[in-house]
């Protein structure tokens, strides 16, 4: 299977931008944007009082998001080399997850 997504680096660019329009102040919402190498918009992540999605929350996916590529990319290649070695159980159930985790991302 290949990945058909975005290809490249993806980064947090710049601080979260926030919505300063919401009444009471206490509210909030604002966003991550996640752009790729070309500077193009990829993906934002939110924060929103009202659901109870902190800054902290929405950087965190943020991250993991613009890390995706990369963390399928490594994993991939880890799968490649471990491929050709008898595994013990605890081995097998990780190389298990990993294959679990690249079909989630490729189906």
């Amino acid at each position: 299977m290949e990945f058909k997504g975005t290809k490249g680096e993806l980064k947090i660019i710049g601080e979260p931008y926030q919505d300063e329009t919401y009444d009471p102040p206490t509210e909030y919402h604002g966003a991550f944007e996640i752009k790729n190498q070309q500077g193009e918009i990829f993906s934002q992540v939110h924060a929103y009082s009202f659901w109870g999605i902190t800054f902290e929350r929405a950087e965190a996916n943020a991250k993991l998001i613009a890390a995706a590529p990369e963390l399928l990319e490594a994993l991939n290649g880890l799968l490649k080399v471990v491929g050709g070695f008898q595994l013990s159980t605890w081995e097998e159930e990780l190389s298990d997850m990993a294959n679990k985790a690249i079909n989630k991302a490729l189906k």
